[in-house]
């Protein structure tokens, strides 16, 4: 006999889940219409362990879950469980939705692992892809305080505000993006098509042709050449990318130098604030404390600098230094951000604080992306035109010189 694990409703709408041994997937149905229940899910252990290998295989971590599916599956779980409805009925409902369709085997995973007596967190943990790992520690730590629908609804209010920004950041590069490519061709079919038309001219004239015909008629000639060149290149990049992917010494060396750039470098630091900061609010006002909340903030941050300088923080703060006086020493965040620490330390407000500081800051660096996005548009038109207009320019130029050899 196989044994086979299900989903049913019973007479009062209740949703329950168990197994049942049947000889077939039709007796096990009729099995479990007869004890007055409506299985709307029933699949072998057999079948089921090899839907769990097939999604382990997708969900290696290779293939990373949409923010859209990301911020579906928090929010509409966030709400369930707020609603007092319980964790396994709240799993069983989110494949209905549309957003959630190319994650439902890795929700039946996660429902699957949670009936077995793993917690949420636990099982979220086998899926990187799906949730990332600071996500999963808050929701963990939240299981301690009993808020995870609290948590669950903040961390899809913090996807909706990234996906907003990444979407205003891309609408604003469209326009710059479309310029730069149309110029692009400009320039490939004048040296494609044009140049090569003159080169006769010349020839005719017994005269050397200008310095902007010979290079795009050099590059003509040694495209195939030039492509070669181009692909090894790449190759040799990506090889060396790859080599220096895994050094932490030399990713370290990368994000320290990184926030020392002119104008990116504080866009990092703005971006690695918001996601401390947040963290570190959403976390203290869940109640749980303060050593803990620092550990699992250090999973937040891409900057590796800022994580190394958050775990300095950290000891600090464990020897019984204020958070505020910890940040200032090893440099987590900016001054201005310190000191408002600083005053919600005083006030004791400290979680109320960290929201501040992380909505603060990314109104300012949202500000500011706009303003360079706006700055961008002109700049790269002015850029693009002094490019093609000085092409066209030599041409031309070449052009009425021949014209000037030719007549008496």
């Amino acid at each position: 006999m196989d044994r086979f694990v299900y989903q049913a409703y019973t007479n009062k709408g209740e949703i329950v889940s168990g197994a049942i041994e049947a000889q077939s997937h039709g007796e096990a149905l009729q099995r479990l219409r007869s004890q007055g229940l409506i299985p709307f899910t029933c699949s072998s252990e057999a079948s089921a362990a090899k839907r769990s290998r097939s999604a382990a295989n997708q969900g290696d971590g290779r293939r990373p879950c949409s923010a859209t599916s990301r911020l579906a599956f928090v929010y509409e779980l966030g709400i369930l469980l707020r609603a007092q409805m319980p964790l396994d009925q709240a799993l069983s409902l989110l494949p209905q939705q549309p957003d959630l369709r190319r994650v439902v085997h890795i929700i039946h995973l996660i429902a699957d692992t949670i009936r077995a007596g793993k917690s949420l967190g636990q099982a979220l943990s086998a899926y990187p892809q799906f949730l990332h790992l600071h996500e999963t520690a808050m929701i963990r730590a939240a299981e301690q305080t009993g808020s995870v629908a609290e948590i669950l609804l903040q961390l899809a209010s913090s996807i909706r505000r990234q996906m907003e920004l990444r979407s205003r950041v891309k609408a604003a590069l469209t326009y710059p993006a479309i310029l730069l490519c149309m110029s692009l061709l400009t320039v490939a079919l004048v040296a494609a098509v044009l140049v090569p038309n003159l080169l006769p001219l010349f020839d005719g004239a017994q005269v050397e042709p200008p310095f902007v015909i010979r290079l795009f008629i050099a590059l003509n000639s040694n495209l195939t050449t030039i492509a070669v060149l181009i692909v090894l290149g790449a190759l040799c990049a990506a090889g060396i990318a790859k080599a220096l992917g895994s050094n932490e010494v030399f990713l370290l060396s990368r994000d320290r130098a990184l926030l020392k750039l002119p104008v990116i470098g504080s866009l990092a630091m703005q971006a690695e604030t918001v996601r401390v900061a947040s963290s570190l609010g959403l976390l203290l006002g869940s109640g749980i404390a303060l050593t803990q909340v620092l550990a699992i903030a250090q999973k937040t941050t891409k900057n590796r600098a800022v994580a190394l300088a958050l775990a300095g923080a950290a000891e600090k703060v464990a020897a019984g230094t204020r958070v505020a006086r910890a940040f200032a020493e090893c440099l987590v965040m900016p001054p201005s951000a310190c000191h408002l620490i600083a005053v919600g330390e005083e006030a004791n407000r400290l979680d109320e604080m960290m929201l501040h500081i992380a909505q603060m800051t990314e109104t300012a660096m949202q500000n500011r992306l706009e303003r360079l996005m706006t700055l961008l548009t002109p700049t790269l038109t002015l850029l693009m035109g002094l490019l093609v207009g000085g092409l066209i320019t030599g041409v031309m130029n070449a052009i009425l010189s021949v014209n000037e050899m030719v007549l008496p």
